[in-house]
């Protein structure tokens, strides 16, 4: 009798074993992924290669303003292709142990715009799937879409077209992947804080004032 018990109990371990959902996307081991600032390239403007951080009163990415001290810690990064697509997902380095709070950058946008201007933010899910932010609504902003698997990375070790050589620490280019368009800087942050950085879509001027056309540079934390 006990041993059939035990092997009971096996059975049902291992039944429960079996059973266990596979390791979600952000489940890299941060000590072996690289980690990188996103940087904004733009060399006729002033904050050309300035680094992008989280705005204070918005909570959207963007640059900060000249004034301001001291200067904001830049966003970190830890780019993870997901597996079997072109598109990445970006997790922020995060010392806690919720990996149900896992922080991602996310594309947010409008749920009545097919296709309106796209601003970035850190939200926190288990995982960048969107299936899992379907389930997990409260991690976006009230009356916004959230895609946090929707990246993008190219030019990857291109000219440098200032200089003409290869900037070895240059990961590639970030572009969201949802429609075709481009980045934009625009000085609307509230409190003379700086400016956000929104994706608008090439066919038409989107839901924003018009800012000033950049690119995003993925680039290794020195």
């Amino acid at each position: 009798m006990r041993l059939c018990t035990v092997l009971g109990l096996a059975a049902t371990t291992l039944h429960a074993v079996s059973a266990a959902p596979a390791p979600s996307p952000q489940l890299v081991p941060p000590q072996l992924a690289p980690a990188y600032h996103l940087r904004v390239h733009a060399p006729e403007q002033p904050w050309h290669h300035r680094h992008i951080i989280q705005l204070p009163s918005t909570r959207l990415l963007g640059l900060e303003n000249f004034t301001r001290r001291p200067e904001t810690t830049p966003v970190t990064v830890l780019p993870i292709q997901i597996p079997d697509k072109a598109e990445y997902a970006l997790r922020v380095p995060d010392r806690g142990d919720d990996l149900s709070r896992t922080p991602y950058v996310s594309a947010l946008l409008p749920k009545d715009t097919a296709r309106g201007s796209v601003s970035l933010r850190i939200i926190y899910i288990p995982d960048p799937r969107d299936e899992t932010i379907g389930r997990n609504p409260d991690a976006c902003p009230g009356g916004k879409k959230c895609a946090a698997s929707a990246f993008v990375l190219y030019g990857m070790d291109s000219p440098n077209p200032e200089d003409g050589v290869v900037e070895e620490k240059l990961l590639g280019k970030l572009a969201y992947s949802g429609f075709e368009g481009h980045w934009e800087a625009v000085k609307d942050a509230p409190r003379s804080e700086g400016w956000h950085l929104y994706w608008k879509p090439t066919e038409g001027a989107g839901d924003v004032e018009l800012g000033t056309k950049i690119e995003i540079d993925v680039v290794s934390v020195e």
